[in-house]
């Protein structure tokens, strides 16, 4: 890709590398979301199986 905005007359290799970043950025943040996802859910099911055992 880099090589691709070398031959390209308007493109600018600093937004490239920059957009690139920012990629990382949120590809690596979407593994610690998903852990602070799990325990979250889990607490989730305990307190519908407790709902559900109450109001039946």
């Amino acid at each position: 890709m880099l090589l691709n905005q070398l031959w390209s007359e308007n493109g600018n290799i600093k937004n490239l590398l920059s957009n690139s970043f920012f990629q990382l950025q949120a590809n690596c943040a979407i593994t610690d979301i998903q852990n602070q996802v799990k325990p979250l859910k889990e607490v989730r099911e305990v307190m519908v199986k407790a709902y559900q055992k109450v109001s039946s």
